[in-house]
């Protein structure tokens, strides 16, 4: 029997792993340093003091003490991986992102067509709604005259309903086509967040990948324009011409 396979973490990620380790392995030897000082002043305060258990306890903290530095030493040389990692993951990723967008502009042409004979079909069945209002009107109109010329009794000609909210349509197209703006994109934070970090450090400090890693940009195919949502003013119109 098959199994699906596992997502295997990329390589950035496994970086940030061992750096997470290092880190807590620094933690811990930190706090063992931090309690040496008192161990010795136990010592020194003996009445007689036990050379040998200080001279060892000096030997641990001057081997935890290099032990501290090397670990830190590793963290920044992880770090410099884990940064040339993620630009090289980021540059495979800037591909990907060209394929998918090259999919997204071949589905655009269909889905546009669909748009305009909807739109197209909508303006037509709205057509033939205010056609039945113009008509009423001309009833009631007709009425009125005969009414008020002959001096004869209103027949109290039936009532079409109220027209259909044209601004209506208009306004849920502009919600539904606002939303794609992507105002609040999470990359878009990402973004933001890092170029604050990237301001607040010293300019020789600055997170920047090698002059060998930067990658130009790809130039990530466009879309049209979003359709106009002026579809409630069109209808309006042709509305309005049936009173």
């Amino acid at each position: 029997m098959s199994h699906p396979k596992k997502d295997t973490p990329n390589r950035s990620s496994i970086i940030a792993s061992r750096i997470k380790e290092t880190e807590s392995e620094i933690a811990a030897l930190e706090s063992e340093l931090d309690r040496i000082p008192t161990q010795k002043e136990m010592l020194l305060a003996r009445e007689e003091i036990d050379q040998t258990a200080l001279d060892a306890l000096e030997t641990q903290e001057e081997r935890q003490a290099k032990a501290l530095a090397n670990l830190r030493v590793r963290v920044s040389l992880l770090g410099k991986q884990q940064e040339a990692a993620e630009s090289e993951e980021a540059a495979q990723r800037l591909q990907q992102i060209v394929a998918e967008a090259e999919r997204l502009i071949e589905r655009e042409g269909p889905a546009l067509a669909a748009y305009d004979e909807a739109a197209k079909a909508l303006a037509e069945r709205a057509q033939a709604i205010a056609e039945l209002h113009r008509q009423h009107g001309e009833l009631v109109h007709e009425e009125v005259f005969l009414v008020e010329r002959y001096r004869l009794p209103r027949t109290g000609v039936p009532r079409l309903g109220e027209m259909p909210n044209a601004f209506d349509v208009g306004s849920k197209l502009g919600g539904i086509f606002s939303s794609a703006n992507q105002q609040d994109s999470p990359w878009a934070r990402k973004r933001a967040q890092w170029d604050n970090q990237r301001r607040s450090q010293p300019p020789e400090r600055k997170s920047q990948p090698p002059d060998r890693d930067r990658q130009p940009s790809t130039g990530v195919p466009r879309l049209t324009e979003i359709p106009n949502s002026e579809v409630g003013s069109e209808l309006g119109g042709i509305f309005s011409a049936g009173y």
